[in-house]
């Protein structure tokens, strides 16, 4: 039994080195500049002769081409770094940091508050927490999102759907005492955090598919009162109804949707089955500087071609039908394996989107970073002399790894001739490349790389219009 006073300040030390290792592994990366699309959805914050007024501030929150809903939240959070265009980057991507850092803090008192409803004692409900934020939070595979400063986007989204679910368990374990209330949480939970999350970017209309899991995995075995289900029909059962009807239309009209793209429906289905695993595998091994230009993934044409969409297909089945068999003897595996497809099903799955992005996994890495934690603990404890240096071990390499990637990132050319190495077959890494060498007066050399591209892709019309694209903007 821990003595009076010590669980506080294990929870006092936990959150000082989760703000640590939430910001200095990131930090290098301030030095970085604009990348991919910051600069398309960041230059009208100059329109009107800036953000100067109320007008101006209005006009820019709901001026966004990332989406048709405009995602003003995070637009408007934007004005906090800057209120005229051209900006430094710098303040940009120290927010983003900030606001990775805030998400941790989230993180940790979502899950603490998730394991002490489940009556798990304080000191292991505060370690599992713990865990869970601080894996998560080290993430390499993370530099892609806090670095980018666009995707302050998915953070928001991410912030706002932590703190709702961490209102809503703090309401659903009050069920039974208090309904009144406990109600009264829960819904606002979900109107006011899935508002937010969704303005600031669509995935947060997930939110309640995310409290379905929690619901149907971790909190199974939690008593429910009869009238629960009037509750959750329209709280959590509608906004899954008006999710499938949108991906129904999405699929009715595909031929339209997917006429810009290089590949069908099904053939982006097919693929999306590689890439989540892809994904998975570049968290295990991180080793490949993150990177926004995932151009070069191939695409599945189909079960066999190539043969790994055969096994991507198989092996994705299976993890689900596990996770359904596993729902009550195994919660915390079923629940993460549930929550990493969970919080693709948005943009990796019939929108017609592009293929890879590493910054879908910001929310997602949350399932498994939990189910790493939950069954490493008891683990550590049991032979401390082995797993505690194993774990510190693991703990080191993310970080440094992710400070590497980070290192990176502020360097802008080092970040292009990475990308240009680890991603032979990306034509926009490879094309940023050689217009770098123009910008560094280094005729020959980009010649030289112009040819090499022409001999890769001989029939990508695509290469001359991205060639011609970067050109005009130099």
């Amino acid at each position: 039994m821990p003595k009076p006073g010590q669980t506080e300040f294990t929870a006092l030390a936990f959150i000082g080195l989760l703000l640590l290792f939430s910001i200095v592994p990131f930090w290098p990366g301030t030095s970085g500049d604009y990348i991919f699309d910051d600069r398309a959805n960041l230059t009208s914050i100059g329109d009107m002769g800036g953000v100067v007024s109320l007008d101006s501030l209005r006009q820019f929150a709901f001026s966004g081409v990332a989406s048709s809903f405009g995602r003003p939240i995070s637009l408007l959070s934007f004005t906090l770094d800057a209120q005229d265009w051209p900006a430094e980057p710098y303040s940009f991507k120290r927010t983003n940091i900030l606001l990775h850092s805030a998400n941790t803090l989230l993180l940790f008192g979502f899950v603490f508050a998730l394991f002490h409803s489940l009556h798990r004692q304080r000191v292991e409900a505060l370690a599992i927490a713990f865990f869970t934020a601080l894996i998560w939070a080290i993430q390499p595979l993370h530099t892609s999102t806090v670095l980018y400063v666009i995707q302050r986007m998915a953070e928001l989204s991410t912030l706002f759907i932590l703190a709702a679910l961490w209102f809503y368990v703090h309401g659903r374990r009050r069920l039974e005492q208090n309904p009144g209330l406990a109600y009264l949480w829960m819904s606002s939970a979900i109107i006011i955090g899935g508002v937010l999350a969704f303005f600031s970017k669509e995935t947060g209309i997930l939110l309640p598919l995310f409290v379905l899991i929690i619901e149907l995995t971790l909190l199974n075995k939690l008593p429910r009162p009869k009238h629960w289900r009037y509750w959750a029909t329209p709280f959590l059962g509608l906004p899954l109804l008006v999710i499938i009807a949108y991906f129904g239309y999405t699929i009715s009209d595909s031929t339209a949707r997917f006429a810009l793209r290089d590949f069908s429906l099904y053939e982006r289905l097919l693929t999306e089955s590689r890439v989540l695993f892809e994904y998975l595998y570049n968290v295990v091994v991180p080793l490949q500087t993150p990177t926004v230009y995932n151009d070069g993934f191939v695409i599945s044409k189909g079960l066999f071609e190539p043969i790994s969409t055969l096994f991507a297909v198989v092996s994705l089945i299976i993890l689900l039908g596990l996770a359904a068999i596993w729902r009550s003897r195994q919660p915390v595996l079923s629940f993460a394996i549930f929550w990493f497809f969970g919080a693709h099903l948005l943009e990796s799955t019939v929108l017609p989107l592009e293929i890879y992005f590493e910054h879908r996994n910001y929310p997602a890495l949350i399932g498994p970073a939990l189910a790493m934690a939950y069954y490493a603990w008891p683990v550590i404890l049991k032979k401390p002399k082995v797993f505690v240096p194993t774990t510190l071990i693991v703990i080191s390499t993310l970080s440094v790894m992710t400070f590497k990637h980070s290192n990176t990132w502020g360097d802008p050319s080092k970040l292009i001739e990475a990308w240009n190495i680890e991603y032979p077959s990306s034509v926009r890494a490879r094309t940023k490349y050689m217009v770098h060498q123009l910008k560094t007066n280094k005729l020959d050399k980009s010649l030289e790389l112009a040819k090499a591209m022409h001999s890769s892709f001989p029939d990508d019309l695509g290469t001359e219009l991205n060639l011609v694209t970067n050109l005009w903007t130099l």
